[in-house]
């Protein structure tokens, strides 16, 4: 393995991978991995010629500079699809829908937003607009649909 690393560019590639590692098993983001493909990029330079096999200062300036420029084609289309990704899998504001409710201090009128207690959490709640009467404090409701932060909740 120590005659491996002794050629800059296994030792490179081998860098390389380590990051991407580090990044897919670590600490998700970007950083590594764009660090990880800057040092993969640093050993194909020096097996092309571009930089001396013997001249470390700028190999490592190289990888620098692949770094920047990965970051600057990469970042913003990683980041949409990282976003998007999470959006659809993480974020589902319709979960809410048929839970039960319970009418907090003060009641719920027709009209005015008040507060209801979910799940140990105080939230905003007002009633449907079918709603005949006002709901005094402790009444269960059944929350019907999520707008902003605000329940629309309808008597049990």
């Amino acid at each position: 393995m120590r005659e491996l690393l002794h050629d800059p560019i296994n030792a490179w590639l081998f860098a390389g991978a380590l990051i991407i590692a580090l990044e897919a098993f670590t600490a998700p983001g970007l950083g590594f991995f764009l660090g990880g493909l800057g040092a993969i990029c640093t050993s194909i330079a020096i097996k092309a010629g571009w930089v001396g096999e013997a001249n470390i200062a700028g190999q490592f300036a190289w990888c620098f500079g692949i770094n920047i420029v990965w970051t600057g084609v990469l970042w913003k289309p990683m980041r949409k699809f990282r976003m998007k990704h999470k959006r659809t899998a993480d974020m589902k504001p319709n979960n809410l829908i048929g839970e039960t409710a319970i009418v907090a201090k003060g009641g719920l009128k027709r009209g005015e937003v008040g507060q209801v207690l979910w799940s140990g959490t105080l939230m905003n709640a007002e009633l449907e607009r079918s709603s005949d009467a006002d709901l005094p404090e402790g009444a269960k409701v059944s929350v019907h649909a999520v707008s902003g932060n605000t329940l629309k909740v309808t008597l049990k």
